[in-house]
């Protein structure tokens, strides 16, 4: 029979760690349920798409001459305050003179998507970490990614879709320690482009 002595000081170290990791583990799983019933569905007024956002976008729009004709990018942002954990929700619609896209060459698509990620990872100064190309239910060509900054501050979840004359950019910034949660899946999840 082996005899073990009492160690008061070992047990309310384990006790303590017991209840801070479930009272963290319940912590997270309120905010997120809090955090779900947040998320409102907005429509495009012209039915063009729908997604879900955690509060109201700001709208902005800029037309852009170009030789081969006009090249509009509308902007919605909707920045969050600290206690979320992303800090940053933005969806670009840039609409293109007709016949951009050649839609009859896999090869031109995935060539449009992956310029587009790369122009997206420029303009944010961080490397691509992770990109997957597939189609959605429609038939839209479609990249997924994950860029993160070169200090590994900040990492950007993302979706481009692509039809014929338009592109769709959904995209969540976050801090790295924070980047892995489910908001942002729901968010890029949530972005359908609606049949005209």
């Amino acid at each position: 029979m082996t005899s073990r002595t009492f160690n008061p000081k070992l047990h309310r170290r384990n006790f303590f760690m017991k209840h801070l990791f479930l009272f963290f583990f319940s912590a997270l799983i309120v905010n997120t349920a809090i955090s779900q019933n947040d998320f409102v569905k907005y429509r495009d007024l012209q039915d063009r798409f729908e997604i879900s956002v955690p509060g109201d976008f700001k709208y902005t729009e800029k037309t852009i001459i170009t030789p081969i004709g006009n090249v509009t990018n509308e902007s919605l942002s909707l920045e969050t305050d600290k206690s979320h954990p992303n800090t940053l929700y933005i969806l670009n619609v840039v609409t293109y003179p007709e016949a951009i896209y050649d839609f009859d060459s896999l090869e031109s698509m995935e060539e449009s998507l992956l310029n587009a990620l790369n122009d997206v990872a420029r303009v944010n100064h961080s490397p691509v970490i992770y990109k997957e190309i597939s189609y959605d239910p429609h038939g839209l060509p479609t990249i997924i990614f994950r860029l993160m900054d070169k200090k590994k501050l900040q990492s950007i979840k993302g979706i481009i879709k692509l039809k014929p004359d338009q592109m769709y950019a959904a995209l969540v910034y976050s801090s790295v320690e924070r980047s892995l949660n489910e908001l942002a899946d729901i968010y890029l999840k949530s972005l359908k482009i609606l049949p005209e």
